[in-house]
C-alpha cells in the first residue's frame, strides 16, 4: 500500500504533538506525583500534584506538573484553566506558555499556538521547545487551514532547524521536521529526520508509524513492516498498526500474514466495518468466497445503503457460480447507485452467464454512459 502525502496530512494533525517532557521536579514533595506521571497514571499524578499545590502554592514545578497531567488525562479545559491561572501569577514562566500552546494545538487553534510560542520566546529566546511549538502552529496553518503557503513552510522548517540547533536531542523537533518534509513530498529526507527522532526516543510509537509511511512511499516495504511491527509492539491495542501491516504484507504477496493481522485487529475492534471490508477483500484474493460473503453480509446488514457491500456480495456469489444471488446483490447495488460503471459491467457478466444477452448488452451500454462519473 502506498500512502500519499495528502492522506498523511489528513490524519497527522492529531499525532503531530509528541509526548512533552515532564518539568524537572526539584522538590521532594513532587516525587510521588512524578512517579505516577512516569507510570502514565495521569489522573493519579494530577491529584498528587494538586495536593502539593494546595500545601505549597508557590511550587511552580507542582503547578506545571498538575497542568500537564491534566492534559495527558484528556481534561483539557482544566489544564487550560490551570495554566491560565499560573501565567496570571507568573507571567515570566515560559514553560507555562508552551504547555498552554500545546493545549491550543490539541483544540486545533493554530493562531493561538503561535501566540503562545511567541510569548515563550519573548521570555526565553533560546527555548527549543517553543520553536518546535511555533513550527507546529505554522504546520497547521499550511496543511489544515489555508492551503499551501511557501512562506510559512520556510518559517516552520527554519524554526525546527533552530530548535534542533539549540537542543539536538529534542526528539519531537526531529519528528516534526520529518512529518513536514513528508508533507512536502521529500520522503527520503523525512526518513533521515524520523530516524533521528527514533534514535532519541525509541519508545515513541508514533515515530515508527510515520517512518513506516515514508518507507512505503519510497517502496521500502520490508522496512515499513519492521517499523509497523515496532509500532504494534509499543501500542498493541491500536488497530491501524495491524491494518497497515496487513496491507504491507499484501504488497509482498504474504496474504496469510495479512489475514492474521486483520483477524487480530477485528478481535480488538469487532464493530469496525472497515476492517471487515478489508478482510472480505483479502478473502476474495484468497478465493475463500464463503468467508468473504460472511464479512460482506455483516456490513450490508449494518448499513443497508452501502452499495459497495452489495457489489462485493455480488462478486463473491458470482465466483461461487451462484448467479441468482449474484444478480440479486448487483441489483441492490445499482438501486443504491445507478451511476456506477463498475456495477453495470459486473451485472452484465451475470446476465451473460444466465443467457440474457439483450439485458447484458443494455448494461454494457449503461456502463458506457457512466464514463466520467466518479466511482466511490
Amino acid at each position: 500500500m502506498t500512502v500519499s502525502s495528502a492522506k498523511v496530512l489528513t490524519f497527522s494533525f492529531g499525532l503531530f504533538l509528541s509526548s512533552a517532557s515532564l518539568p524537572v521536579i526539584a522538590c521532594n514533595q513532587c516525587l510521588p506525583a512524578k512517579q505516577s506521571f512516569a507510570a502514565k497514571n495521569y489522573k493519579e499524578a494530577a491529584a498528587k500534584f494538586k495536593a502539593v499545590v494546595q500545601a505549597n502554592p508557590a511550587c511552580l514545578d507542582a503547578r506545571l506538573g498538575e497542568a500537564e497531567a491534566l492534559s495527558r488525562s484528556n481534561n483539557h479545559p482544566a489544564a487550560i484553566k490551570s495554566l491560565t491561572a499560573l501565567i496570571a501569577s507568573n507571567p515570566r514562566l515560559a514553560k507555562a506558555y508552551v504547555l498552554r500552546g500545546q493545549e491550543y494545538e490539541n483544540s486545533k487553534e493554530p493562531n493561538k499556538v503561535i501566540r503562545e510560542a511567541n510569548a515563550a520566546l519573548a521570555i526565553n529566546p533560546k527555548m527549543a521547545e517553543a520553536y518546535a511549538l511555533r513550527a507546529r502552529g505554522y504546520y497547521m496553518l499550511v496543511f489544515t487551514c489555508f492551503g499551501q503557503d511557501k512562506d510559512l513552510t520556510k518559517k516552520g522548517l527554519a524554526d525546527l532547524d533552530k530548535a534542533i540547533q539549540l537542543d539536538p536531542k529534542l526528539a519531537v523537533a526531529h519528528f516534526n521536521k520529518g512529518v513536514w518534509l513528508f508533507g512536502e513530498k521529500k520522503s527520503k529526507e523525512a526518513i533521515v529526520s524520523l530516524t533521528k527522532a527514533i534514535e532519541l526516543a525509541p519508545s515513541e510509537y508514533t515515530y515508527y508509524n510515520y517512518r513506516a509511511i515514508a518507507y512505503e512511499e519510497t517502496g521500502q516495504v520490508d522496512k515499513a513492516i519492521e517499523d509497523l511491527s515496532a509500532f504494534i509492539k509499543l501500542n498493541p491495542h491500536e488497530i491501524n498498526g495491524y491494518r497497515r501491516r496487513a496491507n504491507a504484507y499484501v504488497q509482498k504477496g504474504d496474504c496469510k500474514k495479512a489475514l492474521e493481522d486483520l483477524n487480530h485487529a477485528i478481535v480488538i475492534a469487532p464493530r469496525d466495518f472497515k476492517l471487515k471490508r478489508n478482510r472480505g477483500e483479502l478473502l476474495m484474493k484468497l478465493k475463500r468466497f464463503k468467508e468473504a460473503i460472511a464479512d460482506f453480509n455483516i456490513i450490508a446488514k449494518a448499513n443497508s445503503m452501502d452499495d459497495e457491500a452489495f457489489k462485493s456480495l455480488g462478486d463473491a456469489y458470482f465466483e461461487l457460480g451462484n448467479y441468482q444471488s449474484s444478480l440479486q446483490n448487483y441489483n441492490e447495488a445499482i438501486s443504491l447507485r445507478d451511476d456506477s460503471q463498475t456495477n453495470y459491467m459486473a451485472r452484465s457478466r451475470v446476465y451473460q452467464k444466465l443467457g440474457k444477452n439483450a439485458q447484458a448488452q443494455l448494461d454494457i451500454q449503461k456502463a458506457k454512459s457512466c464514463l466520467g462519473s466518479p466511482e466511490s
